[in-house]
């Protein structure tokens, strides 16, 4: 199943059941968000992409860094690298370790961006009492993930999250390609509504 692209369509995967990735260590994708084909250019070729955190452990629940996979057909994946490491944030919590949760990974088709791929995740401590958002980026999917920066989207405090883009309906320029409608960020507003922000 590793080498060539078998698809989606033929491949089997059971829901409630911890599995291994290709090299058969347990796989540690917490919270995870993929990254479709279509999307990027390291997608090219049917390749999907797979960030989650690593290994959650007690009595906290911290995560050390955020893992990245890779597979062609969902089922069997292939471990790529820690591409973002918690102690990177260090400074940012007052004490105790950094919390990460929930990344996710967009892909700047502008252009004229400076930094391709832009990670989301949600940034805290170990008490939950930051409520803020992280922002890595780099030029390759595969990292090394740069640390930008954490806060209060809209000012307010956020907990759960994800992203999504809006595909661009229509032509395209091709030197646009991976160019989206639109981008927004989804989270818990300090679990008492859903926020949505809208991505310059």
């Amino acid at each position: 199943m590793v080498g060539a692209p078998s698809g989606p369509t033929s491949a089997s995967i059971s829901s409630g059941v911890l599995f291994n990735d290709t090299a058969g260590r347990p796989l540690h994708a917490h919270g995870a968000g993929i990254v479709p084909p279509d999307s990027h250019p390291a997608g090219e070729g049917g390749k999907f992409y797979m960030v989650g955190t690593s290994r959650k452990l007690p009595p906290t629940w911290l995560s050390d860094g955020i893992n990245l996979y890779s597979s062609y057909d969902l089922e069997a994946w292939i471990f790529e690298a820690t591409i973002f490491q918690a102690k990177q944030i260090a400074h940012v919590v007052a004490k105790g370790a950094p919390r990460v949760e929930r990344p996710k990974i967009l892909y700047n088709g502008d252009p004229q961006a400076r930094h391709r791929y832009v990670m989301w995740f949600h940034l805290d401590d170990a008490a939950f009492s930051l409520g803020f958002v992280g922002v890595a980026t780099a030029k390759s999917i595969t990292g090394p993930y740069s640390f930008l920066a954490g806060w209060r989207p809209d000012g307010l405090r956020s907990l759960d999250m994800t992203v999504f883009i809006e595909p661009r309906a229509g032509a395209l320029n091709p030197a646009r390609k991976y160019e989206p409608a639109a981008a927004w960020l989804a989270r818990s507003v300090d679990n008492r509504y859903v926020g949505f922000s809208r991505l310059t």
